[in-house]
């Protein structure tokens, strides 16, 4: 949508719309995950368009896809400056996919390899600038972010809902434990936090709406939501003691659903940079103009 030329949008935006397409988003390789711009794929220029060899790694719905944009290096001694952005179909000739991976968690959609081996993608594949896909993949995951945030937003909430169930229909020593003190502090803190996400999400996705730059937001709202998810899952499974760590209860599934947006758009550790980062750029000592 902020990249593509306007036949580039109706030839895919309306199938995204609508549900019929599905695509992926091809940027991570073995050797380059919270380091993008180390990449290995190559997009070599020939008459017509590129020849592009790939390996690109936990690509979500690659197995189910339409298509998939794909990020390789179309100048490699720019390094991230030459890194450019095409959108492939996944029935090309040279483009496969790998098995499954078997996830802890999150088994909802499938995430594999995609390989590409030398595949010819026309010229008016290319989305946005040639040697600008990096900008355009970092911009991108910024807001992605925000409905990163929003996904482990729900887990946390879904955590809350369960321990709540629990806590009211478990007896012990003749009463709801949730009326036990030390229980009711840790759905507390659960319920706090997870009010202080929502409004963290909320106010990056208004500001985000209006075409503010929300790296910093983004990113704070995907820290402490994603961070926050753990922490409930983890303590609505302590409040359903054994009955928490087996399969008939819902939190043993969220509790391993919550541990993979640590890792997804960006790790915590990749947050606390970018927010370290982002910081400095905008902090002003007391007495500073």
């Amino acid at each position: 949508m902020k990249y593509g030329t306007e036949e580039q949008k109706r030839a895919w935006l309306p199938g995204v719309a609508d549900g019929t397409r599905v695509i992926a988003f091809g940027l991570t390789e073995p050797g380059a995950g919270s380091d993008n711009a180390s990449m290995k794929a190559r997009a070599e220029k020939v008459d017509g368009g590129y020849v592009i060899n790939a390996q690109k790694t936990f690509i979500t719905a690659a197995p189910m896809a339409d298509n998939a944009l794909i990020f390789a290096k179309t100048d490699p001694e720019l390094g991230a400056k030459g890194i450019s952005c095409f959108m492939i179909d996944m029935d090309m000739k040279g483009v496969s996919v790998g098995k499954p991976e078997k996830k802890m968690g999150c088994k909802g959609i499938p995430v594999s390899d995609l390989i590409l081996e030398d595949v010819f993608v026309p010229a008016d594949r290319l989305i946005g600038e040639e040697n600008r896909g990096f900008t355009a993949a970092m911009k991108t995951l910024s807001i992605a972010r925000i409905g990163a945030a929003a996904s482990a937003l729900g887990i946390a909430q879904s955590a809350m809902d369960e321990a709540v169930k629990y806590t009211r229909e478990r007896v012990q020593f003749g009463k709801p434990i949730y009326k036990f003190q030390g229980l009711g502090f840790m759905m507390a803190d659960m319920e706090a936090k997870l009010r202080a996400c929502r409004l963290l999400i909320y106010d990056a996705a208004y500001k985000a709406d209006r075409g503010a730059d929300v790296n910093m937001d983004a990113s704070v709202a995907k820290y402490l939501t994603t961070e926050t998810a753990c922490e409930n899952a983890d303590k609505a499974l302590q409040l359903h003691g054994g009955y928490g760590y087996v399969r008939e209860y819902l939190i043993e599934r969220i509790f391993r659903d919550a541990r993979f947006h640590r890792l997804g758009e960006g790790t915590t550790q990749i947050q606390q940079v970018i927010i370290s980062r982002e910081l400095f750029k905008c902090y002003r000592c007391p007495g500073q103009q």
